[in-house]
């Protein structure tokens, strides 16, 4: 629900993001890259939302990790998977707009930031009995490797997942056929794959741009000026403090988790 204008501000910025998700921090990242003043609110005391906890894998149709490593793709086939898999309870233009802009994405934070990833060998298409499913290769991401140790005193509150461990998809992390040597040295290296990589890789990018987190602090209620335009966020610390942020160019929510 919107809330009044308010008139008093405990801080003023560009962009507010609410989580740190692989979507909230693409977003600041994006921002920030852009010459905006980004401040990120997560509600918890770790980063990394659900993507941490997750293979961090992401399925982008057309990528150029695909296309380097010999898979030939296509907009149209895969608008079609995505059209017959969505039923119609989803907005086709949208769909549209995800094939032909998500590999841009991947490409800017190729070239951009930290984030890197490969096209993992073996790894077949979801669904790929389905006519329009790639046959050869496949559109899912690997996220590659990352050292916790990037990010200074916030590695140590990157969400952890209990499921995986410290191999990429290619290796087994997923699927079996763990190496526990590299599992040992990773370790010891404080070097993280899948979901936290991708996090961690992603945070690193926002550090290098300035952008200021707030952990522990909810996101409560937008403010809207007299227009109904969207101006900033009421947010409560865990000590129940409440704070007010002035957004001049936006906000942007993106927490509750992929399956929202």
């Amino acid at each position: 629900m919107g809330n009044t204008l308010q008139r008093e501000w405990d801080k003023e910025v560009d962009v507010i993001v609410l989580g740190t998700g692989g979507a909230a921090l693409s977003s600041a990242v994006a921002a920030a890259e852009n010459g905006a003043k980004v401040l990120i609110l997560e509600k918890t005391h770790q980063i990394g939302g659900t993507t941490a906890f997750s293979g961090g894998i992401p399925w982008i149709p057309v990528n150029h990790y695909m296309t380097e490593a010999g898979y030939e793709d296509n907009e149209e086939d895969a608008i079609r998977y995505i059209k017959r898999l969505a039923l119609g309870r989803a907005d086709d233009a949208m769909i549209e707009t995800f094939v032909k802009k998500g590999h841009e994405v991947i490409r800017f934070l190729h070239d951009h930031t930290p984030v890197k990833f490969k096209s993992p060998k073996d790894y077949p298409e979801y669904y790929a009995h389905m006519d329009e499913a790639l046959k050869h290769g496949t559109r899912s991401l690997d996220p590659a490797p990352y050292s916790l140790n990037e990010i200074g005193e916030w590695g140590p509150l990157v969400r952890q997942n209990p499921i995986f461990p410290p191999l990429t998809l290619e290796e087994g992390g997923a699927v079996g056929g763990i190496d526990f040597g590299v599992v040992a040295e990773r370790m010891q290296q404080n070097t993280v794959t899948m979901g936290r990589a991708l996090i961690a890789s992603l945070f690193k990018a926002c550090l290098d741009r300035g952008v200021e987190t707030l952990i522990q602090t909810a996101g409560k209620e937008l403010v809207m000026d007299d227009t109904g335009k969207v101006i900033g966020v009421i947010a409560k610390t865990e000590d129940g403090e409440t704070l007010s942020f002035h957004a001049t160019k936006g906000v942007i929510l993106a927490s509750g988790g992929f399956e929202w």
